[in-house]
């Protein structure tokens, strides 16, 4: 099922990325007043809304992107058999760190959680609260994010970054751009901060923190066990404070920029270009993982990283790009 009855970015010709100029207009775009944060049963994702986000727009069209919004999803979906179609499209899509229970599950409540859909299909399992974006390249999903409030037991009344998958599109920064939209719409509706939980953060999950990192997101011990899931491994918050569309802007647009990213996830950069035999050499043996531990960390220009400390991300990292490949 195509998303072709949906208000998206129209056609053109590929358009020059000028930030400066885009700034101007996204200069209107600041957040709102804390007073007036989206409640619940509002909708968080608004194609009016997000259409004030230039710098995005223009990349849509760059890409040749279609944009949906989950209200925009909805009036396609005229029974159960429109659904399954719907959520069998995203079958492959992220990867081993999240069932695919879990995935379809998460798409299914979106359509659930919106007043219209739940007396029809009222035997679907409900979320109130629950949006998501998606993006589709020549009719073909290629990424979702997924926000609901109320998932964090500790901070009932904050939204959360449920779940966010793309697939890879060489030269399109698809993870990006998704997070950039839920960020920019926080911004717009005046939220205070958004939550989320990093799958498998047992095992550190470098790839998904760091990106996280960039936009502002920290390591926050006070909300673990808030999650359903019950897993305390990698809470993070954002607080928007710390974020204005100037950033969000860069981030989508310069793949140089770190934004806020940490020194452990600078050192990532580099120790994730290592090869797994190489990696597994490294914690093996002690003088050869002592000079993988020099190399990264001139790399990265990490010079005020107490030794330990160094030593010891090295090592979690170095075991993380095992057990990831391994998995791929």
């Amino acid at each position: 099922m195509a998303p072709r009855n949906t208000k998206v970015a129209k056609k053109a010709k590929r358009t020059k990325v000028t930030r400066s100029k885009a700034s101007k207009k996204t200069k209107v775009a600041k957040p709102k007043s804390a007073a007036k944060t989206s409640q619940p049963g509002q909708r968080f994702f608004e194609r009016q809304v997000i259409d004030r986000f230039e710098t995005l727009k223009v990349l849509l069209v760059n890409y040749n992107l279609e944009l949906m919004t989950s209200s925009e999803l909805l009036l396609l979906l005229k029974d159960t058999d429109d659904i399954d179609k719907f959520v069998a499209k995203f079958r492959g899509f992220c990867g081993h760190t999240v069932g695919e229970l879990y995935r379809d599950v998460s798409i299914r409540y979106v359509v659930t959680s919106h007043e219209s859909m739940r007396t029809r299909f009222s035997f679907f399992e409900r979320k109130p609260d629950s949006e998501a974006i998606f993006l589709f390249h020549n009719t073909e999903p290629v990424g979702f994010l997924i926000m609901r409030r109320g998932d964090c037991r500790k901070r009932p009344q904050s939204m959360v970054l449920t779940l966010v998958c793309a697939i890879q599109m060489p030269g399109v920064p698809l993870g990006s751009m998704l997070l950039a939209m839920a960020v920019f719409c926080a911004l717009q509706a005046g939220e205070p901060e958004i939550l989320l939980e990093v799958a498998n953060g047992r095992g550190g999950n470098w790839t998904a923190a760091c990106a996280y990192e960039k936009f502002g997101f920290k390591l926050t011990p006070s909300i673990a066990n808030c999650f359903s899931s019950g897993d305390p491994d990698r809470p993070m918050s954002l607080s928007l404070k710390d974020v204005n569309v100037g950033m969000l802007e860069r981030l989508i647009t310069d793949k140089t920029f770190e934004g806020l990213e940490s020194q452990q996830c600078h050192m990532w950069r580099f120790t994730r270009q290592l090869s797994p035999e190489y990696a597994k050499d490294a914690l093996e043996n002690p003088i050869q993982r002592n000079s993988v531990t020099e190399k990264i960390l001139n790399q990265a220009n990490i010079t005020q990283m107490p030794r330990a400390e160094a030593e010891m991300t090295i090592e979690q990292q170095l075991r993380f790009l095992i057990q990831q490949r391994s998995t791929t």
